[in-house]
């Protein structure tokens, strides 16, 4: 018996282990309707209407795009939303987008647009009235953040706070941070003395057990692989690269869930790539 109680143990760990393996995979979600082609949108989601709602882009022609859809979840087909009114935000891609539950909608900043025009404007998309409201107006001023894309910020509901951090123009990258009030519409410069240096086209996700604000990878002169941690209740920042680490990257996507788990997947490095790693905070 000395014997068999550690095999049937180490049988049932490798069922639970297999089991755990095949559950977790990739499928094809197959959908209904008027399919959009775009690439270098953002999208979110939204739990009161169990949809995935995606705005901006470049459609197939490469041209900056202002249309947004909306893919049921449950049916998974595909909708396009029209807005009700105007005015309505210019078109433009690599821009940050955010579901916004106390204002029932999405906040929108950021991007790049038709003829290399490029935002620092915030927008707020009402899904009750089906219309865009302007918060903040295009144009750089004192007190506000340059005109940028590429960058990558996290909205914190409770609040109403946005974070963004970095990103870039045609005259080169950033490394400030930034906070927009969306509930009291108020610019603030974060930006400590100790900051990660600067980049754009990186990952960013919100901590919310933690309340914190976590930058990785992106591309300065090359890729980069380091992982930062602002401290949101002071907006400090800290260096938590471990030795161990992913190849250098930017474009790759990032979540992160409770007991301070972050996962990362694909993006472009010296090579475009597929792979997922997963950091214990």
């Amino acid at each position: 018996m000395g014997i068999i109680k550690p095999v049937i143990l180490i049988v049932l760990f490798y069922i639970v282990l297999t089991n755990s393996v095949l559950l977790s995979q990739w499928s094809r979600i197959n959908t209904t309707g008027s399919v959009p082609h775009l690439k270098n949108a953002a999208a979110i989601y939204d739990p009161l209407g169990d949809r995935m709602i995606v705005y901006g882009g470049r459609n197939a022609a490469g041209a900056p795009s202002e249309v947004m859809w909306s893919l049921n979840l449950l049916s998974n087909t595909w909708v396009q939303i029209v807005p009700n009114g105007g005015p309505n935000p210019p078109p433009r891609y690599t821009h940050n987008l955010h579901y916004h539950q106390n204002a029932n909608g999405m906040i929108m900043w950021s991007g790049q647009g038709i003829a290399s025009a490029i935002y620092n404007d915030v927008w707020k998309f009402s899904f009750a009235t089906n219309s865009w409201s302007q918060l903040w107006p295009d144009g750089n001023a004192s007190g506000v953040p340059l005109k940028r894309y590429g960058t990558a910020s996290v909205f914190e509901p409770v609040s109403g706070m946005i974070t963004t951090f970095a990103g870039f123009t045609s005259s080169g990258r950033f490394d400030d941070t930034w906070t927009f009030d969306a509930v009291n519409v108020l610019w603030q410069d974060r930006t400590s003395s100790v900051h990660p240096p600067k980049r754009c086209l990186h990952s960013a996700v919100y901590a919310n057990d933690l309340g914190r604000f976590i930058v990785y990878g992106g591309q300065d002169t090359g890729p980069l692989d380091d992982i930062w941690q602002c401290t949101l209740s002071n907006y400090q920042w800290s260096d938590i690269t471990p030795a161990i680490k992913p190849p250098a990257r930017f474009w790759n996507t990032m979540i992160y869930y409770s007991g301070g788990n972050i996962v990362i997947f694909g993006g472009l490095g010296t090579s475009a790539r597929n792979d997922m790693w997963k950091y214990k905070m």
